[in-house]
């Protein structure tokens, strides 16, 4: 199996990245990726401001896909997620959701303990691993890893998860596949700006979907089926998402608009899976089953 580490990674996605490696479809592959940090808290002493901020949110690749061409979708099955055995949290007055209550930063190192970490002194949560950051190269210029937008990039979005298939565009040719940012658990909204930041290994494949028309990102697990936007303003995003699924409903399952918009007032949930990156990211998740 095709093993790629993390000794090849980028800071922004772009057409103009050179791959690292070249995969054929369906071809399982593995990932090494850094934490949010790039692995610098330790050596930091696990002091916030050590740390160089300019050497944030690393994606490892790209990955050139073979066969993908502009106009098709990446359909990226993840098949497992291995963490390291110790990542990081953050809670502090200079970024997340609740920086304004807060005064000074704390980083807590976290060990993980078979399927659950301590966050705090006997507060133990489990653990729901998933992938951060995931994208292929933007239409136009470069797009920081720690962005999330219609490429993918740093959408946080807990759904990308072991088992999950995520839908990506294909912008340029072999798509230009890069992953990172791990978290060992992470609820929607992200609201302290970091979940269980965390290095560890992603084992995937990719089909290539010839010039589909299904919306993108987007990421399926099992019958849900969840519709992500991201965008500066929260409110634009979740606009985004609810059209995108409508259109989606309509091209995809034969609905006209008005049962389209109907149907989803009782069979979608509309969700934030993160507001603390440069864009916030909606989601809406529909239960493909509702639709046989």
């Amino acid at each position: 199996m095709t093993h790629i580490t993390n000794k090849d990674y980028v800071y922004a996605m772009s057409k103009d990245n050179a791959a690292v490696a070249r995969v054929q479809q369906n071809q399982t592959f593995s990932v090494d990726t850094f934490d949010c940090f790039r692995n610098q808290m330790e050596d930091a002493g696990y002091v916030l401001e050590e740390i160089d901020f300019a050497k944030v949110n690393p994606a490892t690749g790209p990955v050139f896909i073979e066969g993908a061409e502009i106009g098709d979708v990446l359909a990226v099955t993840i098949h497992d997620i291995e963490l390291a055995s110790k990542g990081a949290m953050v809670s502090s007055d200079l970024f997340g959701s609740l920086s304004h209550k807060l005064s000074g930063s704390i980083v807590q190192p976290i060990e993980i303990n078979g399927d659950s970490a301590e966050i705090a002194p006997n507060l133990v949560v489990p653990l729901s691993p998933m992938v951060g950051v995931i994208g292929t190269a933007p239409k136009e210029g470069s797009i920081a890893c720690g962005n999330p937008g219609e490429h993918g990039g740093n959408m946080d979005t807990k759904e990308i998860k072991k088992g999950s298939i995520v839908y990506l565009p294909v912008n340029h040719a072999g798509a230009l596949l890069s992953l990172g940012d791990l978290h060992a658990a992470m609820g929607d909204g992200e609201l302290s700006g970091t979940g269980i930041e965390i290095p560890g290994k992603v084992t995937l494949s990719v089909e290539v979907l010839k010039q589909s028309q299904l919306p993108t990102p987007a990421v399926l697990n099992g019958e849900l089926f969840t519709v992500i936007a991201s965008d500066p303003d929260l409110d634009t995003a979740a606009t985004v998402a609810v059209e995108k699924t409508h259109q989606y409903l309509i091209s995809e399952h034969q609905l006209d608009d008005h049962v389209a918009c109907r149907w989803m007032s009782v069979g979608a949930d509309l969700g934030v899976s993160q507001i603390v990156n440069p864009l916030k990211t909606a989601k809406v998740t529909i239960n493909l089953s509702w639709l046989k």
